[in-house]
């Protein structure tokens, strides 16, 4: 974690481009096999369906149960994403 480094990508107005930037940006990264975790904060879930995954409403598990663990102090979450042949990747998360 020595060499982590967070970028934020960040703007109140909506349609700026944050998605679109973020996801090339996270891309880019991970093609120089770097380590990359992009969270989509967006209610729209914009970043999400732009990564492919089709249905960001359906996810087992969003951002807003993660905070809200934290909240209650439950710590025993996971995220794992696992590169497809295809070039797109699979996202699993979970409770513990």
């Amino acid at each position: 974690m020595a060499n982590c480094k967070v970028i934020a990508v960040t703007n109140q107005k909506g349609g700026v481009g944050k998605a679109t930037t973020t996801a090339n940006f996270g891309i880019g990264l991970a093609q120089q096999n770097k380590r990359v975790l992009l969270i989509d904060a967006d209610a729209q879930g914009s970043l999400t369906l732009s990564l492919g995954y089709p249905k960001p409403d359906e996810l087992p598990v969003t951002l807003a149960d993660i905070m809200q663990n934290v909240i209650d102090d439950i710590t025993d979450v996971w995220i794992w994403a696992e590169a497809r042949s295809d070039g797109k990747y699979d996202l699993y998360i979970g409770y513990a």
